[in-house]
């Protein structure tokens, strides 16, 4: 018989999905600076995202060490559950000597590929980069979850067009978006995190099938 925690939990999203990911900065050294004083704050962290998780009917595919990768049906209930989120960590009374918490969070919309309880593919690889694109306490959202959010958003979520940003093995630029909410105090974010941000002289890689022929043609 199934525990009452494993018949709340809903069902796998499939179909056209919005992947949400999440990742605490600089956690690597926080928890070298803090040790086994970071547990607590850790532990707040979960129980904050899985508390937004829950409220929007998101589906927790996976947490591994300060990360969230979670899926949703719609894209509006997914960029909801990313403000709230983001709203509730600042709100929340961080101990003092160790701070507050910056998270950064990515949305990106498409068909996965599904394979048991989690999702492969290039729809993944791109929400994960674009997550790691945005600074602690930025939410960016990819031109696809853009054009999906619908007619149910919240009136009071504005959107900043960062333009097009080449995205870590991402081949062509992608454009992205900053939402933000008023229950989180503005702030003046740097440029994403992307190869745009990082100049090197690298040429851009407009597409994947670059130098593979062979492969198309078969």
């Amino acid at each position: 018989m199934a525990t009452l925690e494993q018949s709340a939990k809903p069902a796998l999203p499939t179909g056209t999905i919005t992947l949400l990911f999440t990742d605490i900065e600089s956690s690597s050294r926080l928890w070298e600076q803090h040790g086994d004083r970071f547990i607590p704050v850790w532990q707040a962290h979960d129980a904050i995202v899985r508390d937004a998780i829950a409220r929007f009917n998101g589906y927790e595919v996976k947490s591994e060490g300060d990360s969230f990768m979670i899926a949703f049906p719609d894209a509006a209930s997914a960029l909801h559950c990313a403000l709230f989120a983001q709203a509730a960590l600042a709100r929340y009374p961080w101990p003092p000597d160790i701070g507050p918490l910056h998270v950064r969070m990515g949305l990106h919309t498409g068909e996965p590929f599904v394979h048991g309880t989690d999702y492969y593919g290039p729809i993944v690889n791109r929400a994960a980069n674009i997550c790691a694109a945005a600074h602690g306490g930025q939410t960016l959202l990819s031109n696809e979850t853009r054009h999906h959010l619908g007619e149910y958003l919240d009136t009071k979520i504005t959107f900043q067009d960062l333009g097009d940003q080449r995205l870590k093995d991402m081949g062509a630029p992608q454009r992205l978006f900053q939402a933000q909410h008023p229950s989180v105090a503005p702030r003046a974010f740097p440029p994403p995190r992307t190869l745009d941000g990082q100049p090197n002289n690298l040429p851009i890689q407009r597409t994947s099938f670059v130098g593979r022929a062979k492969e198309i043609e078969r």
